[in-house]
């Protein structure tokens, strides 16, 4: 089944890759033939030309990104069995460290965080707070962002030393 759905994909890469090489060429043929046929002063021949070597060295390296493309789905040697493990992810341990920060800082952090797309990541929140009031917020914070936190007892070492402790922790 996913060898199926692999040879489906490459397939398609391999046509869009093809018909994008094509459309390349065909662009920068009709750019030069309006560029030169065109009646311009020679300093508007001067930038319109660098302009125009610009957008070709541009193309060149989107061609040679198609041409990469169509080799890689001419060569077509994933194994399904591999296929798996590829897809496979390790778990991440993202951490945050903070110490009376505003509940906005940490929410922006986390929702930044949520956003990334790797579906095997834990979340800690390091929080070396003394006050009621950050306490609370870095709690409520933790129900709504599903993460966990992790508080010490005895402070020392500033945010450096509750990470060494977290990393302590977890060993």
């Amino acid at each position: 089944m996913i060898r199926k759905i692999i040879d489906f994909v490459l397939r398609k890469l391999r046509v869009l890759s093809i018909f994008g090489a094509t459309a390349l060429i065909l662009y920068l043929l009709a750019r030069g033939f309006f560029f030169f046929s065109a009646d311009y002063s020679w300093m508007d021949r001067i930038f319109g030309g660098m302009l125009l070597l610009g957008e070709a060295y541009i193309l060149l390296h989107a061609f040679g990104f198609l041409l990469s493309v169509i080799k890689l789905t001419r060569d077509n040697k994933i194994d399904p069995e591999e296929y798996d493990s590829v897809c496979s992810y390790p778990p991440v341990a993202v951490i945050v460290a903070a110490r009376h920060e505003p509940k906005k800082v940490l929410r922006d952090t986390f929702t930044t965080i949520n956003n990334l797309d790797y579906p095997n990541k834990n979340i800690y929140l390091l929080d070396d707070s003394s006050e009621e009031k950050f306490l609370r917020e870095a709690d409520e914070l933790s129900e709504e962002f599903n993460i966990k936190i992790f508080r010490r007892k005895i402070r020392h070492g500033a945010k450096a030393g509750i990470v060494n402790d977290f990393i302590r922790s977890m060993s």
